[in-house]
């Protein structure tokens, strides 16, 4: 088999739309981002989750998600591993680094995205890939590391680390965790390695 990257939109969902298409490829869809994003406010119910992990009430948090123009992060992937009862595996281009989500839950199965410091995409195993993405496999073994090598040693063929974020260049963007105004992607990933902080909107 041969891995793949399946490229959604930078609109502002992309984690949302890789989410939706690793972990329910055959419901993906035009709708899939909002149903997505209605998840994260539902799992928000959960006792656990409190206001020192969110920077925010819960109320205020589950607005932000609402709108459109709200990026995911860690905390998303979090409660996505949660909800679909696998662990989210989270690989990055510039490093390789895999970050996965719900290792301490046990989970069984897992998915894979590419991360590129600001853009999600799903990551698939094909049989051939010149073949339509009607035969793609997203979910896997947690505990398979070949698959995972695999995966890691696809991404690293990636030597753009900001692939697929043209609609991103001049785009005025603000951090919802300063409240810093950024102009183009490549200042939120220089906010985001200086700060940590990984959440932004268009302003």
């Amino acid at each position: 088999m041969f891995p793949i990257r399946r490229y959604v939109d930078s609109d502002n969902s992309c984690l949302f739309n890789a989410v939706g298409y690793v972990c329910n490829k055959d419901m993906f869809g035009t709708v899939t981002a909002i149903k997505h994003r209605n998840i994260i406010v539902t799992m928000l119910g959960d006792a656990s989750i409190d206001k020192a992990i969110l920077g925010k009430d819960k109320e205020d948090y589950a607005i932000d998600i609402m709108n459109d123009k709200f990026w995911g992060g860690a905390i998303e992937l979090s409660l996505f591993s949660k909800y679909y009862q696998l662990v989210v595996k989270s690989i990055d281009t510039a490093t390789l680094r895999v970050d996965s989500y719900g290792l301490e839950d046990k989970f069984t199965s897992c998915v894979y995205l590419l991360y590129n410091g600001i853009h999600y995409d799903p990551l698939a195993m094909q049989i051939n890939p010149m073949y339509d993405n009607s035969l793609d496999i997203t979910i896997f073994a947690s505990n398979d590391m070949k698959i995972q090598k695999a995966m890691v040693d696809y991404v690293g063929s990636f030597t753009d680390t900001y692939q697929n974020l043209d609609m991103m260049q001049r785009s005025v963007l603000k951090c919802d965790q300063c409240n810093k105004i950024m102009i183009g992607e490549q200042e939120a990933v220089n906010h985001l390695t200086k700060t940590g902080h990984d959440k932004f909107s268009e302003n």
